[in-house]
């Protein structure tokens, strides 16, 4: 005879955890070369992802204020 142990669910968190996801990208190899060598002259970004992350964030908001009505949002 076997019994099923069921566990508690998780709480829930008072704050909004958004998810992440993870990306994969091939660029040319002239912009990663540009990339290593901004990072290893700026001390600002510790890693490759930390500068890549940033660019993102800027395209999107550069995006956002250049499309205010045609944002994807806007079209949900």
């Amino acid at each position: 005879m076997f019994t099923t142990v069921t566990t508690p669910p998780l709480p829930k968190p008072r704050k909004k955890i958004l998810p992440k996801v993870s990306v994969a990208a091939r660029i040319e190899r002239g912009y990663y070369e540009d990339m290593v060598r901004i990072i290893d002259a700026d001390d600002h970004f510790n890693r490759l992802g930390d500068f890549v992350r940033e660019a993102v964030f800027e395209k999107i908001d550069r995006w956002k204020k250049d499309h205010p009505l045609g944002g994807p949002s806007a079209k949900k």
